[in-house]
């Protein structure tokens, strides 16, 4: 999803522009990531080719793709480290729901439900 710049951005200073335009995008290694992903589950990992992650990258040439990623192996590697990441991030949020559950029975209270990543409670 891409953000969209205000009406008045030919008002804006050209500095302005550029750096609003480099909040909005996506950095490099992220699209390569997500191209390969889905040439993977797509495709299979023994047929696709660094040619085939750059074009699922917004046609990135096959050297720009190899810049931040020399092989294939690479870029599975990333995609492991990344999901091992959002693994541990998801492990700590659970924790910290656990923590303060336990904390809540601690002072004699309930929470009343979860609810995705929030716990919600009724007084």
């Amino acid at each position: 999803m891409r953000a969209s710049l205000p009406a008045n951005h030919k008002a804006l200073p050209l500095l302005s522009l550029v750096l609003a335009t480099l909040c909005m995008a996506k950095p490099t290694k992220d699209k390569i990531l997500d191209a390969a992903v889905r040439c993977f589950n797509r495709d299979g990992m023994v047929n696709v080719r660094l040619q085939h992650i750059g074009d699922e990258a917004e046609w990135m040439s096959v050297g720009n793709l190899a810049y931040h990623f020399r092989t294939k192996e690479h870029i599975v590697q990333a995609i492991w480290e990344r999901l091992v990441a959002e693994q541990r991030g998801l492990e700590t949020a659970r924790d910290l729901r656990e923590t303060a559950g336990a904390d809540l029975k601690q002072r004699g209270l309930e929470p009343a439900f979860v609810k995705g990543n929030t716990m919600c409670h009724l007084f």
